[in-house]
């Protein structure tokens, strides 16, 4: 097990090309790397780049940012504010507190709470966010569920159920498989096409709103 510590700076960028077991990231009040794991790092004109063969733990700066090409275990990023971008995560990613991200494949489960803002391409589990930016989301091949959203809502196809509560922007859904509920939505509310059941809390905002159901809407 190596353990280093590597001074960068306030904001560095963080790029790891690849972990082949879990990656935790969290953030710290020092402008240092603080590693842990077996891995090769180098210093590049973009940033400081990592590559874990098992396991792998860093503390980073608070403002840096994170780029991460794959994970083959769970990912968990915590108090990280700089933006992140990820590649592919074949165990489930936990975000808290965490900057504005954008990850192209989550094949587990996705838990997220305080980020700025997330954009997922496609969760193969379930997708769960609380008090986050916007959310938008192409794909989810379990149930999604968000609450106390201060942004738009964007869902592109949900497999299972979906339940948004708290969205201070709009909601829009394009094909959900199984039911949807929305409550204390204060945006315009577009549900293209929902398998089940549509139930709705609390009154929609004023204008134009789409619901499509084949079960009930109530």
């Amino acid at each position: 097990m190596g353990k280093e510590r590597i001074e960068t700076g306030k904001a560095p960028q963080i790029l790891i090309g690849a972990c082949d077991g879990d990656l935790i990231v969290r953030g710290g009040p020092e402008p240092t790397l603080l590693v842990r794991g077996e891995y090769t790092a180098e210093e590049t004109a973009e940033g400081y780049r990592l590559v874990g063969r098992g396991d792998l733990r860093l503390i980073v700066p608070t403002a840096a940012g994170v780029n991460v090409d794959e994970v083959s275990g769970n990912l968990i990023i915590k108090d990280v504010g700089g933006a992140y971008a990820i590649g592919h995560v074949y165990g489930n990613a936990v975000l808290v507190e965490a900057g504005p991200a954008r990850i192209d494949a989550i094949h587990g489960d996705l838990s997220a709470r305080g980020t700025q803002s997330l954009a997922v391409g496609e969760v193969h589990g379930d997708a769960n966010a609380r008090r986050t930016g916007g959310l938008a989301l192409r794909k989810v091949y379990g149930d999604a569920s968000a609450r106390a959203v201060a942004g738009p809502v964007t869902i592109e196809e949900v497999s299972g159920d979906a339940d948004l509560r708290g969205i201070e922007g709009d909601v829009a859904i394009g094909r959900a498989h199984g039911s949807t509920n929305v409550a204390y939505a204060k945006g315009q509310v577009t549900l293209g096409s929902v398998d089940g059941d549509i139930r709705l809390r609390g009154l929609l905002a004023p204008g134009n709103h789409a619901l499509a159901a084949r079960g009930d809407i109530g």
